[in-house]
């Protein structure tokens, strides 16, 4: 039931919770915990650091009252301590670098704020299961080679502290001078097995290539530290969307070509008479391809795939919530159309059309023709004008039409596309309502095949308009206060809830002002994709919006790296080869679109 999308830092997870309920790793009580012991982690790496600087300077004048046992940290003792950290600052001192590894214990300072800021803030600097085998066994190591110039050196103890003294001491009883090199083969045993050590990239003559050095560099960093160089944004894939009306081609029109003569300028007098010009033609013949032999490899995959599905069948994404039942048109409130009364009359054409006629032979500009096409909102009327009248001139006319017409608004469209005619839009007078049961409902919503089926109200023709947001991939909606952006962004998600699964299809909501999107909270098991620490689905602080886009943009570059080695383009390429059960379930699997809004 549940889909998480994560990315490789671990900085940031979007969780899909579908069905099940938040479990408590991630609910805000657990966060809570883990802020607090990543505090008291961070308190024991201070108390070691200040602990262990306070013994190179006051050690020599408290480990007389420590040897002698004096000194109890619970009770007490009349005797002050010099340790700046105390009592038991002195006796964690007087333990790790006297008695035990020495100075080597100063590793496992990093090791404990290291620990602290991957719990509190999941931030690893350095991965903390390498990190602790290395200082476990630099400690040890560390404490045999310092307690080895200690025993035949004479320096002060606390360098190699008593493990060191007393195992150097036992060796050189055994091997002498010979122990110095026991534990440096010790260490080179260490390195060669933790580091992995290849011989071949030592070969004479040639080293790590260029780029082979820096990747293996980045391999060891943090993850973090490499995504600061890299774009997060990724690439961004822009098509264009043919079923629009507004982007479609401005064709010249006929009359505008009829009336420019070119012969007087264009014919020079030597040229001969179209006539007498010899004429040849000839088609081309394609050329048959040549059919390459089929590779055995892909025939075999292809039978493999075609194997799974004859035994289990095609995949299915929805199969994880048997019993959802899509939205029913019910819950739509209806409107009674037919005895709606703001519909544009008669006397509103003729007014309107005689104010245009009027307005535009002021100015010199006669028509032939005009035609009204009454939309819910607005009216288009289309003029053909006189032979010799420039496009141009009626298009500066947009603000004098509207003086005229008293008018909301008026919009000229210098030439409508695939017409020979130019629009005029008029603002209706009473607007008509468009009920979103009506266009939810239409056929032509309900029967779309888009990816992302979109349906946003009626056209100026009066036709449902449906259009596909997957072919959208970055929609700005714009206009001035109580225009009707957030309606327009509550239509969106509800056409699109209407017609997707919520296997195939998530949201991710952002809405600042915290009113605007909260109808759609009820979806969190469902639609909603959110952070697994986030107490709510719907994003409403700010601060949470910057963690949230980089979580995505990490997603996204996952994908990209899904749809490489799958060979695909898309999304839509790569479920459907997916559900055909011809990828790795291991490695891939089914991708739900992910819809971002933010109001």
């Amino acid at each position: 039931m549940a889909k998480k999308i994560v990315n490789t830092s671990n900085t940031l997870q979007i969780d899909f919770e579908k069905g099940a309920k938040k479990d408590g790793a991630s609910g805000p009580g657990f966060f809570r915990f883990r802020i607090i012991f990543a505090a008291f982690l961070f308190g024991i790496g201070t108390l070691l650091l200040v602990a262990f600087a306070s013994n190179f300077f006051v050690g020599v004048a408290d480990q007389s009252e420590l040897e002698q046992g004096s000194i109890d940290v619970l009770n007490g003792s009349d005797i002050p301590v010099k340790n700046f950290a105390g009592l038991l600052g002195a006796k964690i001192a007087h333990f790790f670098l006297f008695r035990t590894f020495g100075w080597s214990s100063f590793l496992l300072i990093p090791l404990f704020y290291l620990s602290a800021l991957k719990l509190g803030f999941k931030r690893e600097v350095y991965p903390l299961d390498r990190l602790s085998w290395q200082v476990l066994f630099y400690i040890i190591w560390g404490s045999l080679v310092a307690g080895f110039l200690v025993f035949q050196l004479d320096l002060p103890h606390s360098m190699g502290g008593g493990v060191g003294f007393f195992i150097n001491e036992k060796l050189n009883q055994l091997i002498g001078y010979l122990s110095v090199f026991l534990i440096m083969f010790v260490g080179f045993v260490f390195l060669v097995i933790f580091y992995q050590l290849n011989p071949k990239s030592s070969k004479a003559g040639s080293g790590l290539s260029q780029e082979k050095a820096f990747g293996d560099l980045a391999d060891g960093l943090p993850t973090d530290f490499v995504d600061d160089f890299i774009d997060e944004g990724g690439p961004s894939i822009h098509e264009d969307n043919e079923d629009l009306e507004v982007f479609r081609p401005i064709v010249p029109s006929e009359k505008a070509v009829e009336d420019i003569n070119l012969e007087e300028t264009l014919q020079p007098e030597e040229v001969a008479a179209e006539d007498d010009l010899s004429f040849t033609y000839k088609v081309a013949v394609d050329e048959t391809p040549v059919e390459e032999a089929e590779d055995s490899s892909l025939a075999g995959q292809e039978l493999k795939a075609n194997d799974l599905v004859q035994q289990f069948g095609l995949y299915d994404p929805t199969a994880d919530l048997p019993k959802y039942v899509y939205p029913t048109l019910d819950l739509l409130k209806e409107y009674d159309q037919k005895n709606q009364t703001t519909q544009v009359t008669m006397d509103e054409l003729k007014e309107n059309k005689e104010k245009i006629v009027e307005t535009l032979l002021n100015y010199g500009i006669g028509i032939q023709k005009i035609e009204a096409t009454i939309g819910p909102t607005v009216t288009l009327y289309e003029i053909i004008p006189k032979a010799g009248v420039r496009v141009s001139k009626i298009t500066s006319l947009e603000d004098d039409l509207s003086l005229s017409l008293a008018a909301m608004g008026v919009r000229i469209i210098g030439q409508m596309p695939g017409k020979g005619t130019i629009g005029i839009e008029v603002a209706n007078k009473n607007r008509e309502m468009v009920p979103v049961r009506a266009v939810i409902g239409s056929e032509k919503f309900q029967k779309s095949t888009y990816d992302l089926p979109i349906t946003l109200g009626k056209t100026i023709s009066n036709e449902i308009f449906v259009a596909d947001l997957a072919k959208m991939p970055h929609l700005l909606m714009a206009g001035a206060t109580g225009q009707g952006k957030s309606v327009g962004l509550n239509m969106l998600l509800t056409s699109l809830i209407y017609k997707k699964h919520p296997a195939t299809l998530k949201f991710v909501l952002v809405d600042p002002k915290k009113v605007e999107l909260s109808l759609f909270n009820k979806l969190e098991r469902h639609f909603l994709a959110c952070l697994p620490d986030s107490e709510e689905a719907i994003i409403t602080d700010t601060k949470k919006v910057v963690s949230t886009l980089n979580s995505l943009c990490k997603e996204m570059d996952m994908r990209y790296d899904k749809l490489k080695d799958a060979g695909c383009r898309n999304i839509k390429e790569y479920n459907q080869k997916f559900i055909n059960r011809r990828l790795n379930p291991n490695e891939h699997d089914f991708m739900p679109y992910i819809v971002l809004v933010i109001d």
